[in-house]
């Protein structure tokens, strides 16, 4: 309650005037560079041709391509990193000082670093009990984006599923990167 982590696309057509608002709970994940940039670059494009359709959606996909930190939104279809497991959104955790932070902010926005103009590739590995699509994705490079969140210590390793990215997760926190600088919640 009381996130207010919505995010709202706003078109005035016959005014001319697009803005995104971002409420606050989002206002790190959506900032108003990434949010000028989306407006600038996907959806004025496809207005000037008359295609205020395709502009809308194109921008509303590269708003929310990254819901969280072990989730994203590929083609129209949410898909979760299969093995690993990111704080919540919503998460705090404390850094090596014991300040808090926003980790699950912080790792969602390592996931959108990670993703930003790379072409994916997801083999998908099951579907979990919540319907969701569980998948291994990877860049066009070839890196695996679920073991490098882990590696950036912005997941931990998920071994309900699988002990893929345990070599990973050693190293992040032996190097203690990203939520392994200090005491936080396991995410389940």
């Amino acid at each position: 309650k009381k996130v207010d982590d919505g995010a709202i696309l706003v078109v005035a057509k016959n005014d001319r005037h697009l803005r995104i608002e971002v409420g606050y709970g989002l206002e790190g994940a959506l900032t108003d560079v990434t949010s000028r940039r989306i407006i600038d670059e996907i959806i004025t494009p496809k207005f000037r041709t008359g295609d205020f359709g395709g502009g809308i959606s194109d921008g509303v996909d590269r708003m929310i391509k990254v819901i969280d930190g072990d989730s994203l939104e590929l083609n129209g279809r949410r898909i979760r990193l299969y093995g690993i497991d990111a704080p919540e959104l919503t998460q705090w955790c404390e850094d090596d000082r014991r300040q808090p932070y926003r980790c699950g902010l912080e790792a969602k926005r390592g996931l959108q670093d990670l993703v930003a103009d790379q072409r994916l590739t997801c083999s998908i590995i099951k579907i979990d009990q919540y319907g969701r699509e569980l998948a291994i994705c990877k860049a066009r490079s070839g890196f695996d984006i679920g073991g490098t969140q882990v590696l950036n210590g912005h997941a931990v390793a998920y071994g309900r599923y699988t002990n893929q990215y345990r070599d990973e997760q050693a190293k992040a926190k032996e190097a203690r990167r990203g939520i392994w600088r200090g005491p936080f919640e396991i995410p389940e």
